[in-house]
């Protein structure tokens, strides 16, 4: 659990804590490199470890990408693009649950160095935009995911582009972190491969993976 929370740590110390706004890094002469956190529902009350991780770094910027805001109050950010917000938003959002793309999410993904799926069905919809961006793509579970391949909840509608796909994303995420040692070696694609070690599984282990070493310093446990 100590190098994924070390992980995690380093890979969010991309932003200034706000003086006055959650979420809002205050300005520089040299702006800050900015990390996108994808999150499709933004964000449950349990949540608060995500909100924490976006809104605690020092040395880059989060920018949220998200389908909907559960709540207009709780968990503030101000870099925070939420498809169903934007015009034509539904159509937007519909697009990228249907393809995994959508033209409000390219526009936001192109604005980072590094793109970090928090929960593993929201890491196949990070997929399409690492691989046509160049961007190292992180993946982060946190428990009910772990297991969901191997439950029965795999068949409904949000999870189906993962039950799909979740091959293709434990080979080519940059790095995939657990919050436990006991979440590691869970086997996540349903029994089959007996569990990820954490480490990266990116078929291009030259470029992106030195670019992932950079975003995240490189820490111990990686």
């Amino acid at each position: 659990m100590a190098g994924a929370a070390g992980a995690l740590s380093a890979a969010h110390n991309h932003r200034t804590k706000p003086l006055d706004s959650p979420g809002r890094a205050p300005e520089s002469a040299t702006p800050l490199p900015v990390v996108g956190f994808i999150r499709h529902l933004w964000l449950s009350p349990s949540e608060t470890f995500i909100h924490s991780s976006a809104t605690a770094p020092d040395r880059y910027r989060v920018s949220v990408l998200a389908l909907r805001r559960l709540s207009a109050t709780r968990f503030p950010m101000a870099d925070l693009t939420v498809l169903n917000e934007q015009r034509w938003g539904r159509l937007d959002a519909a697009l990228y649950d249907l393809k995994t793309w959508s033209p409000h999410f390219f526009k936001w993904a192109r604005t980072g160095k590094l793109l970090h799926a928090h929960m593993g069905p929201t890491g196949v919809h990070a997929l399409l935009a690492s691989r046509r961006l160049g961007l190292p793509l992180v993946m982060s579970y946190y428990g009910f995911d772990v297991t969901l391949l191997a439950s029965s909840d795999r068949f409904r509608r949000p999870f189906w582009h993962y039950a799909l796909r979740h091959e293709a994303l434990f080979q080519q995420a940059d790095r995939i972190l657990f919050l436990s040692e006991h979440m590691k070696r869970a086997p996540l694609d349903g029994g089959r491969a007996g569990g990820l070690d954490g480490r990266a599984r990116g078929r291009e282990e030259g470029l992106r993976r030195r670019a992932a070493r950079v975003c995240f310093g490189a820490r111990r446990g990686l």
